[in-house]
């Protein structure tokens, strides 16, 4: 949606279109494989950056929920004793 038409439309009218939005996307990404799914999410670059830039998100240049990330999968390395990061293993 345009910013400016944003701006114009009442805040409650617009959240209810978020969420009627993203019932539909999830309706339409269930038919779909998890590659077809990220696929179409950097092509789109539905979560920012630029037409063709990789953006993961806004999550990923937060350098506190970097940490947190870090933290978290190095902690659950270390209590499952992963060493070795070419031998797959299975978080659950």
């Amino acid at each position: 949606m345009h910013p400016l038409v944003s701006k114009l439309i009442p805040q409650f009218v617009l959240g209810r279109y978020g969420r009627v939005r993203r019932l539909w996307e999830r309706r339409q990404n269930s038919k779909k494989t998890a590659e077809e799914v990220f696929t179409e999410i950097y092509e789109k670059s539905k979560w920012g950056g630029s037409q063709g830039e990789f953006c993961s998100g806004t999550g990923s240049a937060n350098e506190r929920t970097v940490a947190a990330y870090v933290a978290m999968i190095s902690e659950q390395a270390s209590a499952e004793r992963v060493n070795d990061f070419e031998t797959p293993t299975v978080f659950i």
